[in-house]
This record gives C-alpha cells, sequence and structure tokens, in this order.
C-alpha cells in the first residue's frame, strides 16, 4: 500500500483516471502535489479520516 500511494508522486494532474469521487481526488491531490514539501505522505494520508484503508 504505501508503495502504491508513494508511486503517484510526480503525476500531478493525471487524477481524472481515478473518476470524480472527491475523496479520492483530495487524497490524490494531497499525494501529487508539485512542490515537495507541499507534498503528502504515504503515511500522512493513512492518517486522513477520510482514507478508508481497513
Amino acid at each position: 500500500m504505501y508503495r502504491r500511494l508513494e508511486e503517484f508522486n510526480g503525476m500531478e494532474g493525471n487524477t481524472e483516471v481515478f473518476g470524480e469521487d472527491p475523496d479520492v481526488r483530495n487524497l490524490l491531490e494531497g499525494l501529487l502535489k508539485a512542490d515537495p514539501n507541499q507534498r503528502m505522505t504515504a503515511e500522512q494520508a493513512l492518517e486522513c479520516t477520510w482514507f478508508d484503508h481497513e
């Protein structure tokens, strides 16, 4: 799971393949920020309350 989330880094703008679900979009946008200092890590993504990782 961690590896898969981290694979999205650097792919900003390619979220359309993941559908229009706002929660999915928020997760991916957090992971795909162009500025690495603003980019969400896989660990931070898993801490988000709207990300169901169980």
